[in-house]
């Protein structure tokens, strides 16, 4: 696949390329993509185009919509996954934590409920 700064998504296969419309949730996040990306290219293994073309025709949607569900999704909850990563240095650097036997007791608790 490639993204051009058009809003463009070339989708290659053994049978040509396909053009799709690209969709961002975030405009913000899209026009600064957009105005430092000059091309992406994402090679997918056979077995991959494969498995999403099945996926795609099972939900009843093409390959292309769902390629930016699922990309959409990642990158929520990557940004999700991080900001919580940074809170917990914060709250670290506060001295906001506990010492590793206390986690262990209460990882064992959590698996005797």
């Amino acid at each position: 696949m490639i993204l051009t700064r058009q809003k463009k998504l070339w989708v290659s296969s053994r049978s040509g390329c396909r053009l799709a419309q690209v969709l961002f949730s975030n405009s913000r996040q899209s026009h600064t993509v957009l105005r430092n990306l000059k091309a992406m290219e994402v090679q997918l293994t056979p077995e991959l185009e494969s498995r999403l073309t099945h996926l795609a025709a099972q939900q009843g949607r093409v390959a292309d919509e769902l390629v930016q569900d699922i990309l959409t999704r990642y990158l929520e909850d990557e940004a999700r996954f991080l900001e919580g990563v940074e809170r917990g240095i914060q709250a670290a650097e506060r001295g906001e934590f506990i010492e590793e036997e206390e986690m262990d007791a209460r990882v064992e608790r959590m698996f005797k409920s």
